[in-house]
């Protein structure tokens, strides 16, 4: 999209602040060009002969999305700013939005076989019942399912690593920025076609911001990409699994709308019934808010 550039000999680097008086501070990065190291296929890390490598490469200190530039200029943007709210305008979602691997290798969107669906919705139903029994009942945790609640037996990965999840390291920087700065922090995101709202969290668990990701305005999303599916079912099965995740909405198009008060930061989403009539109609009766 047409940008004013922040530096005219630099037309690359499209990464700049805007102050909204003291309520908001927005902050658009640049997380797709400028400074990101190359994005980590899943596959690499199934396959034997390279699962080693790509572990080690994801988890590398120096792996970079932003590029050590411009996360230095951010660190210093969220330090001087004295605005209420943090915001980052960015593209890809920060959230952690990780699977058990035990789930991951048997839900592929490239193979919707009725044998391929049935084994990865039984994997899906174990995984879910071996989280409930843990919460409700641990004593009664069978083995097998000790294992699959187990994350160095089965460990969890980021569904999409070509989000931030493929970026853990740098993201944990940030995240930490944010928290020891005591900034109230809230992200927004597009990308995956999809709606999404999420806990930002440390590695620890605690909760330092959440994320607003919006749906495409008309693009489609996983009510294509795992047609097979009912959208329904798609929606439950992250909400089940993922453990930061607020609300998702897998199937419908349209658009977020952000609103900033001193107490509260409240994304409304508006989905439209279908983006290929003049014909419609509108629901904006989803709302989530955050008070830092």
């Amino acid at each position: 999209m047409p940008v004013r550039a922040p530096d005219a000999s630099n037309l690359m680097k499209i990464y700049r602040s805007f102050d909204f008086g003291g309520l908001a501070a927005l902050h658009m990065l640049d997380t797709r060009v400028i400074g990101r190291d190359k994005q980590i296929e899943f596959s690499e890390l199934l396959k034997p002969a390279t699962a080693a490598s790509s572990q080690a490469t994801l988890a590398s200190p120096t792996r970079s999305i932003m590029g050590s530039t411009q996360l230095q200029w951010l660190q210093g943007q969220l330090a001087a700013s004295k605005a209420t709210w943090q915001v980052l305008g960015q593209q890809v979602l920060m959230a952690r939005m990780e699977f058990p691997v035990s789930i991951l290798t048997l839900l592929n969107p490239d193979n919707t076989s009725p044998s391929a669906l049935a084994a990865g919705q039984k994997a899906i139903t174990d995984y879910l019942t071996a989280k409930a029994t843990a919460a409700q009942a641990p004593a009664m945790l069978t083995d097998a399912q000790k294992a699959l609640l187990d994350p160095k037996l089965n460990p969890k990965l980021g569904y999409n690593l070509d989000a931030w999840d493929g970026y853990p390291v740098e993201r944990e920087v940030l995240l930490s920025t944010a928290a020891q700065l005591g900034k109230k922090l809230v992200v927004l995101a597009g990308d995956t076609h999809n709606a999404w709202c999420s806990r930002l969290t440390l590695l620890n668990g605690t909760v330092v911001g959440q994320e607003f990701g919006t749906s495409s305005v008309s693009s489609p999303g996983f009510e294509e990409y795992l047609a097979a599916f009912p959208p329904a079912q798609t929606k439950q099965i992250f909400e089940d699994v993922v453990n930061d995740l607020r609300f998702a909405d897998t199937s419908r198009r349209g658009f977020l709308l952000m609103r900033f008060t001193p107490t509260e930061a409240k994304g409304t989403y508006h989905f439209v019934s279908t983006v290929k009539s003049r014909t419609y109609t509108v629901d904006a009766s989803i709302s989530l808010s955050y008070t830092g």
